[in-house]
């Protein structure tokens, strides 16, 4: 049975627990929520708990896994992640990114025990207006948190010193995703469970 439009909908339109599980399930935030790297105003926490709720409930056929993030100051959230090859290190979640971004020293590192292929490259600018070729490499998974594997995800590499970002690419390929700030939470829906030794 079709579930009954929400208060003040217009006619035709979907309830408002689907529209907002049309936009997670597709790995998107409301602009409402998100403004450049992932920053959150406080007055609408709540409003992101029930997005959650939502999210949640459509997707319970799934098993839910839960990452704790951190603030690093200005709003920003940060998670544990490791990309197979390398050390577990702070990645910012970044919902405007479209890769998952390491700098050059983590590159070297994944070369050096083969687990970095080359794919590509674009022209990517810098914050300053400085333009850079950036690479693109394919690596073999990227575990989110301890307990949240994703599978082959291509990775944009920076100058030495650049923040690890958590991209979009990455975040999709967990859909549906939610972020909940009170407590600070990323849970992730398509997982792998992580193989002994990672």
């Amino acid at each position: 049975m079709p579930a009954a439009p929400s208060a003040g909908a217009r006619p035709g339109e979907p309830a408002a627990g689907a529209r907002i599980q049309a936009i997670l399930s597709a790995g998107k935030i409301d602009p409402l929520f998100v403004s450049g790297t992932f920053m959150v105003n406080r007055k609408y926490r709540c409003a992101c708990a029930l997005i959650g709720l939502l999210s949640w409930s459509g997707a319970s056929a799934q098993s839910v896994v839960r990452v704790p993030m951190f603030e690093k100051g200005s709003s920003t959230y940060y998670v544990k992640a490791t990309v197979q090859g390398t050390g577990a290190t702070d990645f910012m979640v970044d919902t405007s990114a479209g890769y998952v971004v390491i700098d050059e020293d983590m590159l070297q590192e994944l070369i050096n025990v083969s687990q970095a292929e080359y794919v590509n490259e674009f022209q990517g600018v810098l914050a300053d207006g400085t333009e850079i070729v950036v690479p693109i490499y394919r690596v073999s998974s990227i575990m989110i948190g301890d307990r949240c594997v994703v599978p082959d995800v291509e990775v944009a590499v920076f100058p030495s010193g650049t923040r690890c970002i958590l991209g979009m690419n990455v975040l999709r390929k967990a859909a549906p995703f939610t972020i909940s700030i009170d407590p600070p939470r990323l849970s992730l829906s398509r997982c792998r469970a992580p193989l002994a030794g990672m």
